[in-house]
């Protein structure tokens, strides 16, 4: 299977705990399926809808830590559901990681384009969160029934060792100018850690890529559930 294998790497990732919207904004073990798709949406320079590409990742950092406060700008909604800022400020701390880098895979027509030329300017999270693609090449993707995976999410399974499980929504359609983004599917996921080999497992939708050194690496290309 033909596929885009592109290396970002950044300074800072802001890669938020989903749903949790008060208090400390705790920093996810790797950016969701969601942001991956926002990200390829920057490059492209519109919505990119989960129909049009599959994505896989592994990603890695250097460190976590948090932000002493940080001054946050408040939305809201009006009775049409139009989303809009409100004129309150708040103050809070926010967790990020430092020195992110994210080997991305997509398979998808204008993959290449996107990421070789990009629009916009790519983010790991937040708009200062700047990323730089570092390499982009076009490669192939071989069918693997069984490997070591690491630094991804994978769909929840009881048969994967202990890891950090969470629910997130794997798209959102942001489709209505002005209005909230409305969520697609929302699943659980276990997160895979980072450390070298990786975790072996056996599922469908693994891939080895042939541009790999690292001996039985697989990566797992996500499925989205469509709505």
């Amino acid at each position: 299977m033909k596929a885009v294998h592109a290396r970002l790497c950044g300074f800072t990732a802001s890669v938020r705990v989903p749903f949790l919207v008060s208090g400390t904004q705790l920093a996810s073990p790797f950016p969701l399926y969601s942001t991956l798709l926002g990200l390829l949406g920057c490059c492209a320079g519109r919505e990119v809808s989960p129909k049009e590409v599959r994505v896989g990742f592994s990603y890695f950092h250097n460190g976590e830590t948090t932000d002493s406060v940080e001054r946050l700008i408040r939305l809201g909604v009006d009775p049409k559901g139009r989303l809009g800022r409100i004129k309150d400020r708040g103050v809070g701390q926010r967790s990020f990681h430092v020195d992110p880098m994210l080997d991305l895979y997509v398979v998808g027509d204008n993959a290449y384009e996107w990421l070789s030329n990009p629009v916009g300017i790519p983010c790991l999270g937040r708009s200062q969160d700047i990323a730089w693609i570092q390499d982009v090449s076009e490669i192939e993707l071989r069918p693997a029934e069984f490997g070591y995976v690491r630094g991804t999410w994978l769909p929840f399974s009881l048969n994967y060792p202990p890891g950090r499980i969470m629910r997130f929504a794997e798209y959102f359609q942001n489709d209505l100018l002005h209005h909230v983004r409305q969520a697609g599917p929302s699943s659980l996921f276990v997160a895979i850690p980072s450390d070298p080999p990786g975790v072996e497992i056996a599922q469908e939708n693994l891939y080895h890529p042939l541009d790999s050194t690292a001996p039985g690496e697989v990566i797992y290309m996500h499925r989205w559930s469509i709505l």
